[in-house]
Formats: structure tokens, sequence, C-alpha cells
């Protein structure tokens, strides 16, 4: 009993001298998307959040922050201010952040940015953690074959359970994070072989179109961001091939867009040093990675660390901003 007592303590004393720095020095938040959607198909991750509790989300940020675009988020760290200042951003490109995330924010007035995986624009075969997740967890399929299991997963063949089918995704997952494109499009397709998981059920799991992506931009509340060429892992790569993810994908936003992205989003939120030394050469000023916490005066801008929203509802979702990321 003393001993959990001595925990609880020095847990709260570590919380409540968050919440005073919080209070003392300038910081800023800010909060990663990647769909609104309903939670229903396969989302080992927590991708989704439903319209119904981003539009509850978004009118909690409405009322108790000051949402700004991302590339003013650090000045305002820098000053100082009354309200909590927040950014938003959404990784990937999901085509719902044209169809459901953007009417939302235009409702409220609220400033985005979209970070886009350039090669992967009108990709209607969708986003290949989608397809894992479709094979080994969506309802319908066969168990893949033994073979196709990373060593020391257990697997049982056709009476796979769910926790088995879970600890195989993630192994399968963490080796093709990392995977070649050619190698991982191989054994997706050897999953798919195995498998009688059923079309998504949802048309809006797959990146934006060129057209769509187009129409997003037309609104003045959306910045595009970029996000490499292919969502590749750059932790490691060579140098020519830094070069083709990062700079290639500004070029392409430049050329989306209409004018050089200010910002860039590292895939996985994970950078070694050539990675963001590339970042840095290439002209990006800010550059979001996968740490979760708050942006203060002296955040390294090519590593801003960004909190993840999951499918909260707006009690949820205020209770958690006022108490663990906000004054």
């Amino acid at each position: 009993m003393i001993a959990a007592l001595q925990r609880y303590g020095k847990g709260l004393s570590r919380r409540v001298g968050r919440a005073l720095r919080r209070r003392l020095q300038p910081n800023a938040l800010v909060l990663v998307y990647h769909r609104i959607a309903e939670p229903l198909d396969p989302d080992p991750w927590g991708l989704c959040v439903a319209p119904e509790r981003f539009a509850d989300q978004l009118e909690v940020l409405r009322r108790e922050t000051e949402v700004v675009p991302l590339a003013e988020l650090r000045r305002a760290a820098r000053r100082g201010f009354d309200r909590p200042r927040v950014a938003l951003t959404f990784d990937d490109g999901y085509a719902d952040a044209l169809h459901r995330a953007l009417p939302l924010l235009e409702r409220h007035g609220l400033p985005a940015t979209v970070f886009v995986p350039t090669g992967l624009v009108g990709d209607d075969a969708g986003f290949w953690w989608d397809a894992l997740a479709d094979a080994l967890l969506g309802a319908g399929q066969r168990p893949p074959s033994l073979a196709l299991a990373p060593p020391g997963v257990g697997w049982s063949g056709p009476t796979a359970t769910a926790d088995e089918r879970a600890a195989a995704h993630d192994a399968i997952y963490a080796l093709l994070r990392t995977a070649a494109p050619a190698a991982r499009r191989a054994t997706l397709a050897a999953l798919g072989r195995w498998s009688d998981a059923a079309a998504p059920r949802d048309p809006m799991r797959r990146p934006l179109r060129a057209g769509e992506l187009a129409e997003l931009l037309l609104s003045p509340l959306v910045e595009l961001g970029a996000h490499t060429i292919g969502h590749r892992w750059l932790p490691g790569c060579a140098d020519d091939e830094l070069a083709r993810e990062v700079d290639g994908s500004r070029a392409d936003c430049a050329r989306i867009g209409g004018r050089e992205p200010a910002a860039f989003a590292y895939p996985y939120g994970l950078h070694d040093d050539a990675a963001r030394a590339r970042v840095a050469r290439a002209g990006f000023g800010l550059a979001c990675a996968g740490d979760a916490g708050l942006v203060w005066p002296g955040t390294d801008p090519l590593a801003l660390p960004r909190y993840p929203v999951r499918d909260w509802d707006g009690a949820a979702f205020a209770a958690r901003l006022r108490w663990t990321w906000t004054p």
C-alpha cells in the first residue's frame, strides 16, 4: 500500500510539474489525424475518427483554443498567448480528407495541413497497411499459410485465433514497412491469394485522386505538405533514395499546389540524421515527427512532435486537451 501511494505521489508530482511548465512557458500543440471515417473496417492502428466525433472535437478546439496554420505555430510558441495554440494535420492523403474532413473544417473555419505521398495520388488500390489488415484481420478471410507467418509468430492454420492473427499482423507490418516496394507488393499478393476478405466497405479508404486533391487545395483553409513520394521508410535509406523521396515530393507539391510546401512529415513518424539533413537541404522549414509532445520555443523545427487523435467523443477529447495537452 505504501509503495502504491509513493508511486501515485510521484506520478501526481510529475503531472503537476508539467502543468506548471505549460502555464509558465510558451508552448503549442500539433494534432495528427489520418482518416475521418466510421471505425468499421479493420483499424488496428486506430486511424479512424468518426465524422460526428470529429465535428465534436472541432467544436471543442474552436471554443477552447486558437487553431492556427502549422507554419505559424512556432511563432506562436515563441510569443506566448492566452489561449492554447493548436495546429491540425492530416497524414497520407486519404480521400475522406476532401469528402468528410473539409466540410467540417470549413463549417468551423479551422485551417489544416494535409501531408500527401505524391506518388500514391490516384492509386485506387489503396494503402498497403489497409490491404494487410484486410488480409489478416478482415471478416471472411481464410488464414494465410504458415509459410507466410514471420519466425516466432505462433500460427495454427485454419484455426488461428484472433490473438494469433493480431500477432501475425503486427509482425508482418513491422517487416513490410521497411521493405522495398517490390518485396512488399509480392508479400501482399501472396497474402491476397490466401484471403477471402471482401473489398473495403468504405469507398473513401483510398488515396485522393488528382482531381480530388486539386479540389481540396481550392480551400484557403488547406495547406499541402510533403510526405515523400511513396510513403517510404526513411531511416537507413541511401542518399540517392532520400533525395528522390524528399526532394521529389517537394517538387511534386510545388507543381500540384502552385507553391513550395512549407512542411514535411516523416512517414511512420521516424527519421535518422541523414533523413533530417536531407529535409533541411531540400528547403523545408518544418518537419513533423512521430514523438508525442508539445512544441516549445526550443523544439527542433525539423522534428516537431505531434499527438495522434483517436475516436474520442467531445467530452473525452476536451478532458484530454485540458489535462494532458494544454494548460
